[in-house]
């Protein structure tokens, strides 16, 4: 059946990118036995359909930044295998709290100490931080769509790792 494979394919494309998981690719690779394969990603789905809106899985913050002008607010995420210490989490409310920008700040379970070692904690923000900043930012604590959130018309910058 390999063989076969090979006389009917030049190979295998992979929605990857080679600067992100080049040693996975290299480890792909040696498994199909010389079979080219190509990382022609990452492709994202960038479109909302009406029906997507509707939909029960339309999250919040979709809903909130439908009502922001175009390219006005930032998506502040560093994903979930960085962890920000307690002092770094303090400095970033402050700075986006004194931009007067609107934002959206993923602050998830990276966030909470060191998820390697098991550590867990709640990041605490200053003192009445959230109802300072609630008519022009939101803070995500859990899952925040990050593709939709970015190719939304009202996402006009982007901060991470």
């Amino acid at each position: 059946m390999e063989s076969l494979h090979r006389k009917v394919s030049s190979g295998e494309l992979f929605n990857s990118s080679r600067a992100i998981e080049g040693l996975y690719l290299d480890l792909v690779a040696k498994e199909m036995n010389g079979l080219n394969l190509w990382a022609i990603g990452p492709f994202n789905p960038m479109l909302l359909t009406e029906q997507n809106k509707d939909s029960n899985k339309y999250h919040q913050t979709l809903f909130w930044l439908d009502k922001q002008e175009k390219n006005s607010v930032i998506y502040v995420s560093f994903g979930t295998t960085t962890s920000l210490s307690n002092e770094e989490i303090e400095e970033l409310a402050i700075g986006l709290e004194k931009s007067m920008l609107k934002f959206i700040w993923v602050l998830r379970d990276a966030e909470r100490g060191d998820i390697f070692a098991g550590e867990e904690r709640r990041a605490q923000l200053p003192e009445g931080y959230e109802e300072r900043i609630k008519e022009r930012g939101i803070i995500v604590r859990d899952w925040a769509p990050q593709l939709e959130i970015l190719a939304h018309p009202s996402t006009g910058g982007f901060m991470s790792h």
